[in-house]
């Protein structure tokens, strides 16, 4: 299930973000130029570039992050795709 598709909120450990929550996230991190997208662009736009870039390219690099906050733990999966160019 997908809970949010857009811009990467600020998450800090500091217990008081709504988007920190007790669980795990998966972020692909792309480049706004490479999805070939506005701050504008409505959800399916924003769904469909993020689809054909995570469907058909490797990402450049993972990290996972475990952030502790006063109430709640969380684990983020980050696929960085900040090899690609814009053709």
């Amino acid at each position: 299930m997908m809970n949010h598709f857009g811009l990467v909120p600020d998450n800090a450990a500091d217990g008081i973000d709504d988007a920190l929550f007790n669980g795990t996230l998966f972020r692909f991190d792309v480049p706004q130029a490479i999805l070939g997208i506005g701050l504008d662009a409505k959800p399916n736009e924003v769904r469909a570039a993020f689809l054909s870039i995570v469907e058909n390219n490797y990402p450049s690099s993972n990290t996972v992050l475990e952030e502790r906050g006063e109430t709640k733990i969380e684990t983020t999966v980050v696929f960085k795709y900040y090899h690609l160019y814009i053709i």
